[in-house]
């Protein structure tokens, strides 16, 4: 990660999540903290980018036009994302988030114990029924 202090162009950071899983029994600090630590020590203001932030919402509606699902193990990047994006939440159990720790917020829509249980559980699912605005001519 490299982080700039000097005066000039401020370039938003990607990451702010307090916590990062590398496997799926190691939970180390995530970009977030040390962001967070650097914020303070220098009194510069973060500017995020990722997720849950405008900058990655307005680029994954320009890029995808609408989401039905988002696939993730953290409500506070994952969820608010899929929330801010009008799509489902599917919060998957093999990452940051374990079942011990639910109920989390924002709810999930479906909750699955890996990729395979999800796979399973949105096959029966039906899609979301989404209004359709009116056409103009």
């Amino acid at each position: 990660m490299k982080i700039s202090l000097a005066l000039g162009p401020r370039k938003p950071l990607s990451r702010q999540t307090a916590w990062g899983c590398l496997t799926t029994n190691v939970t180390l600090p995530g970009a977030g903290s040390l962001v967070t630590a650097i914020a303070y020590a220098s009194g510069v203001q973060a500017t995020f980018a990722g997720k849950p932030h405008p900058p990655t919402v307005e680029a994954v509606q320009a890029r995808f036009g609408t989401i039905d699902v988002m696939v993730g193990d953290q409500p506070g990047t994952d969820g608010v994302l899929a929330r801010r994006l009008g799509a489902r939440w599917a919060l998957v159990l093999t990452g940051v988030t374990r079942r011990a720790d639910l109920p989390v917020e924002p709810t999930p829509d479906v909750i699955a114990d890996d990729l395979r249980s999800l796979a399973v559980v949105m096959r029966s699912t039906p899609p979301p029924v989404r209004a359709v605005p009116p056409t103009t001519h």
